[in-house]
């Protein structure tokens, strides 16, 4: 552990700042260096200066415990400054990828294809996270002042939450969604929705 200096923590760091953001999202991945090679050579978005923090921040609580046992001599992760203000900018989808997504035969065995339309077209139209819209419950449809909302909240039975805390919110749900064939959200039933 006292090998481990701040000519460490820097290689750390600017190995981690220009990380591609959906490293390790995937079922297969680059070894790390290889990942960070191809981003710059790509030009991908890299994982925010928030990741590189808390990911700075959990080292530096550790290596404080180590510093009080004085089994390192200091703590290589503390104060360093992070670029937390970089906004993450995404593209729109363009008219023709909307189109080739909605008009692309469906061939998946997994759900079908009223499952997976009804999938997309929440999201196109609400802006939910794909797991927001899978953990979505005959429940977490409330209606609010006569407007029918997705209420996106924590489901403790199931331990599953929405991301962070700004992710619990109430979306109003599109008249689109309302007439939908095969989705049916204001069906009176208390289980999952029925998009199968």
């Amino acid at each position: 552990m006292k090998k481990i200096t701040g000519t460490v923590a820097g290689e750390f760091f600017d190995l981690l700042s220009d990380l591609p953001a959906t490293h390790g999202k995937g079922r297969t991945g680059l070894p790390i260096r290889d990942a960070v090679a191809q981003a710059r050579e790509r030009g991908q978005e890299t994982v925010s200066g928030k990741t590189v923090k808390n990911h700075f921040s959990r080292l530096s609580a550790l290596w404080m415990h180590l510093v009080q046992r004085e089994m390192a001599d200091r703590n290589p992760w503390a104060g360093w400054d992070f670029n937390i203000t970089k906004k993450i900018v995404r593209r729109g989808w363009t008219d023709d990828e909307l189109t080739l997504l909605a008009h692309t035969p469906w061939s998946g065995t997994s759900v079908s294809r009223t499952t997976w339309a009804g999938v997309i077209s929440i999201g196109m139209f609400t802006g939910m996270r794909l797991g927001e819209i899978c953990n979505l419950r005959r429940q977490d449809i409330d209606v609010i002042e006569g407007v029918p909302c997705f209420h996106v909240r924590p489901h403790p039975e199931d331990n599953w939450s929405p991301k962070t805390s700004a992710g619990i919110r109430i979306i109003p749900i599109h008249s689109h969604l309302l007439t939908m064939d095969g989705l049916s959200l204001l069906r009176d039933n208390r289980g999952a929705l029925p998009v199968s």
